[in-house]
């Protein structure tokens, strides 16, 4: 059977076929004369692949020190699911080999809160992982961010006043 039948018209059609992404189609053209009774078919198959999805968009991934003990990560949308990986990056540039937080996409942007200790400078490499077109980007750059120092405490301590002498 056919999966799509198409009358002709004086002009050049266009006939929309929903596909995945990369994957290869082949296709059988039979063309029906009814009003001569003839049928032909297109000598070939044609061969079509679908090009893949674009690779998830790490770098709209922002990382900001929120107080002195709070990194926020906001994550974009996403249309299709995503699986964002957090590593760590050591002072010597290299990644930790696991993630230490793997959050998975919603169409709707979100934000991950990560525990910091105050004045100090943490580094990030965030990788992004299509599980459904088997494609993975990392943000081409390491994420710094310093989170500020704990604020002055202040104490007032009343101190007693002076006491006067009795005049002699």
């Amino acid at each position: 059977q056919p999966f799509r039948t198409v009358r002709s018209t004086s002009q050049p059609q266009t006939v929309d076929v929903p596909a995945n992404p990369n994957t290869v189609y082949r296709f059988v053209v039979r063309c029906e004369d009814p009003e001569n009774n003839q049928v032909s078919q297109l000598p070939s198959i044609l061969q079509v692949r679908t090009p893949p999805l674009p690779p998830p968009r790490c770098f709209d991934v922002v990382v900001q020190a929120l107080n002195p003990q709070t990194v926020r990560f906001t994550l974009p949308g996403s249309s299709t699911p995503v699986n964002y990986q957090l590593f760590r990056v050591g002072p010597n540039g290299q990644r930790e080999v696991q993630p230490f937080r793997t959050v998975r996409s919603t169409s709707q942007p979100q934000t991950v809160d990560v525990p910091a200790n105050p004045n100090t400078v943490y580094r990030f490499v965030v990788r992004c992982e299509d599980p459904e077109n088997n494609q993975v980007s990392q943000l081409p750059s390491i994420l710094q961010v310093r989170t500020p120092p704990l604020p002055v405490q202040t104490l007032s301590v009343p101190l007693p006043l002076p006491q006067q002498r009795p005049a002699q």
